[in-house]
């Protein structure tokens, strides 16, 4: 049978399903809270953004803002999302008070995905699992 036949029978595809969606789990999780975290412990700031495509970069956002009666302007943002992140809207970034010049975006789109194709992957796995008789 050879070295793949050896290797088919201790592998089963259901561990390998059941692994991949409890390591997208895991980061989903991660993300999340990093999310969280900026959500509650950062201050909320309404801005204006700029949204420039770099052809061999794809878009980012930039954001202008005042903060504690500093002007700060044109600072990239942390994460661009196509959906909420338009040119000329108003968008509320976040800022950590001990680097007001360091804007961050929250990520919740990347974390539902994850989190989606997490749960599908071990729903998979578990169910390609063989049989305990």
């Amino acid at each position: 049978m050879g070295l793949a036949g050896n290797f088919d029978k201790k592998v089963n595809k259901g561990n390998i399903f059941l692994i991949t969606g409890v390591i997208l789990l895991l980061v989903s999780v991660a993300l999340l809270g990093k999310d969280i975290y900026y959500l509650t412990h950062f201050e909320h700031v309404e801005t204006t953004l700029n949204v420039i495509h770099y052809p061999d970069r794809g878009y980012k956002a930039y954001a202008s803002y005042e903060y504690q009666g500093q002007r700060y302007e044109e600072k990239a943002l942390s994460f661009y999302n196509a959906f909420v992140m338009k040119d000329d809207k108003t968008f509320t970034v976040l800022i950590d008070p001990a680097k007001p010049d360091s804007p961050k975006s929250t990520t919740f789109s990347i974390d539902a995905c994850l989190m989606f194709f997490g749960i599908i992957s071990v729903l998979v796995g578990l169910k390609r699992l063989p049989d305990a008789r």
